[in-house]
């Protein structure tokens, strides 16, 4: 393994140039350090930064499973010297939109190589769920193509002039953009990123001109480094990630990039190495997109860069979240606004108009018909009248649209009824997002006797997507609550039948964590319980309770203060004489929430506590809370 850079020296106008087959040059932990020493508070800003981090992932175990992919707008500025577009320094357009096609697939780990990672790397290999798309509209609001070209009178910049003359001219609002500038960079650098918390002028990233390409579409002057693979490195380096082997001198026994399923790596690996290859007693993952390997050797993240990377977009770069729904041209959505309403049935006149409002996310480039399709229990022509099937989005308008429900008076005694409308198109340039609208219609013209009155669900998870918005909490430290299936959460010794839940459920387990789990809460989030006459919690659990160790369900109406409400029995099927414990799912009892009734933030907690031992754990799954209104 090569662990030093060298550079080729060669005349051009008295400047470095890279040789396209020397080692990767990578200046980020480089401008990293010159920060620190221009400014010491730089270090303490970015060690405030990942101690945020560390505390998000470990008490956060969703950050990695089934969020919601995050779409982070991007412009290019292009740095040349007066050349022709597609010529020389100022790079075809095609380079750069091909660039952010393979930061796509990089990220999604879709791209075409991904099947090239080795079986013992395969589980740690992971989607990191960020997406990238071209900006469309400017800080200023004005409509842009996302490609910026700036003519700095030079065929080569250095570091200095790109971070201290460049950047801070051209850079657009960090908050909302991810900055990417492209330039022939001298000094035998292929490209740097400035990690989370530095200076809003110089924030994004930088690229060598001849690496700006993709996997299908190389560029034609990037040699080894053509794929857009220095793309990829460098956000993230933007997002986070440290070098893999962490910078340290080529040392061993720590964990340098602070990534716990990317091994401990001596120093770095250039060229394309073949699998497998070690330094540290273990194998290396040189393919890791953070090493420095030639662009047709990196091919993955992991699991545990994931985390990272998740850490700073709900963190430090959170505002970015949202950004691409004003910045990006992204496919119109449309929705109702709201999507529900309540209405008596008796008016003035015995008719009462309810407008039904549709909005729309962005202006569509034709114009998209939403057809609206009839349900419920009410009767369209009786109890109400709807004006019209299906309303138009002009193109280029963002206008709202809407229909008109009138509600009739028909002097019958009934129960109340519902008018639910159902939105669709086929147009390719528009989606629905909350497509549906219910309009509650209640009886005026007489008590209809109901004896259990109406149930409703508060709240329910079954976490076969996400977290259902639920928290943990272990004040012991150590892994606590996460999400698994019965092949991902079950250990040696804590075995969970598959034949009782084939899904995804939450789980702890002290067998495989090895941990003080005292006090290991999953937290719910807030309900409301007013309104309601009564309230119930359901939910399937398995547990184990060899050990003295107890799974307890508790209460709180105030988010602090919790009471305990139900003992979990063991749900153990087998315990063989190796200490194995296999345990079932099964139905709880229900438990009466109706002394909580009443209360606006109501919340439950699952409390599994080991009782000091290394024991065994358990899961919950289908959490419901019901509640009856009134009969």
């Amino acid at each position: 393994m090569n662990g030093r850079i060298t550079f080729i020296l060669f005349a051009l106008i008295g400047l470095f140039a890279i040789d396209v087959n020397a080692q990767r040059s990578c200046h980020t932990m480089d401008v990293y350090n010159q920060q620190v020493q221009n400014d010491p508070q730089r270090a303490t800003r970015w060690q405030q930064i990942q101690a945020e981090m560390e505390n998000a992932i470990e008490t956060n175990p969703f950050l990695t499973e089934g969020r919601a992919v995050i779409t982070i707008p991007v412009v290019f500025h292009v740095i040349h010297n007066g050349e022709a577009v597609g010529s020389g320094n100022n790079i075809a357009d095609l380079y750069l939109l091909e660039q952010l096609n393979q930061l796509n697939l990089d990220f999604r780990a879709l791209n075409s190589d991904f099947g090239n990672v080795p079986a013992e790397f395969q589980g740690a290999a992971d989607d990191l769920e960020v997406e990238f798309c071209l900006a469309s509209v400017d800080p200023s609001g004005a409509a842009t193509t996302g490609i910026m070209r700036y003519d700095y009178g030079s065929n080569s910049y250095t570091s200095n002039t790109i971070d201290n003359t460049v950047k801070p001219a051209t850079v657009w609002d960090r908050d909302s953009y991810l900055n990417f500038w492209v330039a022939n960079i001298g000094g035998g650098l292929l490209g740097w990123a400035q990690f989370p918390g530095g200076a809003a002028s110089t924030d994004g990233v930088v690229c060598l001109t001849s690496s700006v390409g993709s996997v299908a579409v190389p560029n034609p002057n990037g040699g080894v480094y053509a794929l857009g693979r220095t793309g990829t490195h460098e956000v993230g380096h933007w997002l986070g990630l440290y070098h893999i082997w962490g910078d340290d001198g080529g040392a061993c026994g720590n964990a340098g990039d602070q990534v716990a399923d990317t091994p401990d790596q001596g120093d770095s690996y250039g060229g394309n190495p073949v699998h497998p290859q070690s330094s540290c007693g273990s194998n290396d993952m040189f393919m890791n997109y953070m090493d420095y390997c030639y662009d047709q050797s990196l091919y993955m993240f992991t699991t545990g860069q994931k985390a990272r990377v998740s850490a700073v977009l709900t963190g430090s770069r959170s505002s970015l979240q949202t950004a691409a729904a004003a910045k990006c041209n992204v496919t119109p959505t449309v929705s109702f606004a709201p999507d529900a309403a309540t209405d008596m049935e008796l008016s003035s006149c015995n008719t009462h108009d309810i407008t039904v409002t549709l909005g729309i996310t962005a202006a569509p480039p034709s114009n998209v018909v939403v057809n609206l399709a009839l349900g419920g229990t009410a009767t369209n022509g009786e109890d109400y009248n709807l004006s019209a099937t299906s309303v138009t989005f002009p193109a280029g308008s963002t206008a709202n649209q809407t229909v008109t429900i009138t509600v009739t008076e028909d002097a019958m005694d009934e129960m109340d009824e519902t008018v639910v409308i159902t939105a669709t198109t086929g147009s390719a340039d528009a989606q629905i997002g909350s497509g549906t609208y219910t309009l509650t219609i209640n009886d005026d013209d007489g008590p209809v006797m109901v004896g259990a009155g109406t149930s409703t669900t508060v709240l329910s998870a079954d976490f076969e997507v996400d977290g259902g918005g639920f928290t943990v909490n272990n004040p012991n430290g150590g892994d606590t609550w996460g999400l698994g299936t019965a092949a991902t959460a079950t250990s040696t010794y804590l075995i969970f039948d598959a034949a009782t839940n084939g899904g995804t459920f939450a789980y702890t387990n002290d067998d495989a964590n090895n941990t003080n789990q005292t006090d290991s809460g999953l937290f719910s989030p807030d309900f409301d319980l007013t309104g309601y006459s009564s309230a119930s919690l359901d939910f399937d659990y398995a547990f184990s309770g060899n050990l003295g160790e107890s799974m307890t369900v508790w209460v709180s109406t105030d988010g602090t203060n919790y009471t305990q409400i139900e003992n979990m029995a063991s749900t153990e099927t087998n315990f063989s004489t190796s200490s194995e414990s296999t345990v079932a799912f099964v139905a709880a009892s229900t438990i009466d929430l109706t002394p909580y009734v009443g209360n606006a933030t109501v919340s439950i907690q699952f409390n599994y506590n080991d009782a000091g031992a290394w024991a065994y754990g358990g899961g919950v799954d289908n959490v419901v809370v019901t509640g009856t209104t009134p009969g």
